[in-house]
């Protein structure tokens, strides 16, 4: 039961992808669903505490809050409930480690924006398919 989980959660995380590269836009159904998927699987993945799902929505999505508070726009808001709602899932460790990838990879792509595109400082990109990608990621490794 447990991998249906797993097949739905990468599922929703692709449509969130496409739709925010497509439209620059995480729709709060989508979020909604993560939640959701998050509630159902606690009776059926044991190896996430209620503990570690509760902590692991706050731990990366707050201090997003606060970047996009003291410098808005860095961060859309449906990016921060995006982690939210994955870190709800996975659980305060693997969302932590899902940061790592997540950034690397969109900094490879801001670097490439800079050099080939030749972007400005200001140029706004989709971040949200790098943390699903981060997401996916940890979740396959771990």
């Amino acid at each position: 039961m447990e991998i249906v989980f797993h097949i739905a959660f990468i599922a929703v995380l692709l449509w969130v992808s496409y739709t925010d590269l497509r439209y620059q836009r995480i729709d709060d159904e989508w979020i909604a669903a993560i939640l959701i998927l998050s509630i159902l699987a606690i009776p059926v993945m044991n190896n996430v505490t209620l503990f570690s799902r509760l902590v692991g929505g706050v731990c990366v999505s707050f201090p997003m809050l606060l970047i996009t508070t003291l410098y808005p726009g860095a961060f859309g808001g449906g990016d921060v409930k995006l982690m939210a709602a994955g870190g709800c899932f996975l659980g305060a460790e693997k969302i932590l480690a899902s940061v790592v990838p997540a950034i690397f990879s969109a900094g490879a792509y801001c670097l490439y924006l800079l050099i080939v595109k030749r972007a400005g400082r200001n140029t706004v990109f989709s971040l949200g398919p790098f943390l699903c990608l981060g997401m996916v990621a940890v979740f396959i490794i771990k």
